[in-house]
């Protein structure tokens, strides 16, 4: 039988391509199952003055994989991908 402790899924001091990946996040986190992967899902926000109801920045997705015992951080991802200027 699988063993369903309790684990923690967002990694601490995560950084992805150079960048701090909790840059703009605020508000609240969903949780989904994709192609069977956890993933996280946090709106990004484009500035400090946007509402929890209109973030512009689209959404950062954690990407979590099960290695047989915990999640591991496999991707962290921009939905859309940021313009690159």
């Amino acid at each position: 039988m699988a063993n369903l402790s309790t684990c923690q899924l967002s990694p601490t001091k995560a950084r992805s391509k150079g960048r701090d990946v909790y840059d703009r996040l605020r508000g609240h986190m969903s949780l989904a199952v994709k192609d069977g992967k956890l993933v996280e899902v946090y709106p990004v926000y484009s500035n400090e003055k946007e509402c929890e109801a209109c973030s512009s920045g689209g959404q950062r997705q954690f990407i979590f994989q099960w290695d047989g015992s915990r999640f591991v951080l496999e991707n962290v991802v921009d939905v859309p991908e940021p313009s690159v200027h």
